[in-house]
């Protein structure tokens, strides 16, 4: 992979934020497909902060799965093989399904 990966991107320096502003995309996404009007993102985070403690805390699991997947990608570019099974081990115990679908998509 030739392209440039910088430090001080949203991606890299507030992963969790990159998640959310991406989770919110897809709900509005999926407003539009049922031709419903889109929320704000105000009222997106009003919704979510309804949740129950248990889905919150699945859904901070898989972002963390999610980041520590990122993480190992990088470190097998970089061919750190440490920090690949680190990151790798700790993505399968957050989501083993998450890594299933990656391996099945990457075999696809």
């Amino acid at each position: 992979m030739n392209y440039r990966i910088h430090f001080t991107s949203i991606t890299h320096s507030n992963p969790l934020k990159s998640i959310e502003a991406a989770d919110y995309a897809m709900h509005c996404i999926h407003l539009r497909r049922a031709e419903k009007l889109e929320i704000s993102r105000e009222e997106f985070d009003r919704i979510r902060a309804q949740d129950s403690i248990f889905t919150k805390a699945n859904r901070l699991r898989f972002s963390y799965a999610q980041i520590y997947s990122k993480k190992a990608k990088y470190a097998a570019m970089k061919k750190n093989i440490s920090r690949f099974i680190f990151s790798s081990a700790v993505t399968a115990l957050l989501s083993p399904r998450y890594v299933v679908a990656i391996i099945i998509n990457r075999l696809k």
